[in-house]
């Protein structure tokens, strides 16, 4: 089992030592830094969401529950952003029929066929399609999509995403600065 991939985002010295020359309180500056980072993690979420959910023909709202942000604070001046390591079973997409070489899931061009599938209902109740493992009876795998940050790789998105994630980065660093002198000013 691989493990889950993930995106770090963190504030190098020289945009450290900008923001304290512009506010010059420390705690101010790591407060700027955290409130960034936090909007800047929630902009690839959005992004890496949109991507996968608009190639797995899945709503948004299903695949953010898999992306998830790590939050940062004064103490911890950056963000992990993962994808998740697995992906939805195929049966959830709907419109499974089962043919005589398989299962076809899906409409029009977007169908799908996997061969040697089968639908079945295990004994918990679940309903999904599956594939033996080798010749054998059993064991079985359920087929299943790929995982979020699987998808956005093999779209070549990747290095987009993280692009404008330093871009947007820096305004969002502009923005808070300019929020705390403002704030200071109205003082």
């Amino acid at each position: 089992m691989p493990a889950p991939e993930l995106y770090t985002l963190e504030i190098d010295k020289k945009q450290l030592a900008e923001v304290e020359a512009a506010i010059g309180d420390y705690a101010e500056t790591d407060k700027v830094l955290a409130r960034a980072l936090n909007d800047t993690g929630r902009r690839i979420r959005s992004r890496m969401t949109k991507v996968a959910a608009k190639e797995l023909g899945l709503k948004q709202k299903k695949v953010k529950q898999r992306v998830w942000a790590s939050k940062a604070n004064r103490r911890k001046l950056h963000v992990v952003i993962l994808g998740g390591k697995w992906g939805w079973p195929v049966y959830e997409e709907g419109g499974a029929v089962q043919t005589e070489t398989g299962v076809k899931v899906g409409r029009g061009r977007k169908a799908q066929t996997y061969p040697h599938a089968f639908i079945a209902t295990m004994r918990s109740g679940h309903t999904g399609i599956f594939v033996r493992k080798g010749r054998r009876r059993l064991p079985v795998r359920e087929v299943r999509t790929d995982s979020v940050t699987s998808v956005v790789r093999a779209l070549g998105k990747e290095r987009e995403i993280i692009d404008d994630a330093q871009a947007f980065l820096v305004k969002r660093v502009h923005a808070q600065m300019q929020r705390v002198i403002d704030k200071r000013g109205a003082a």
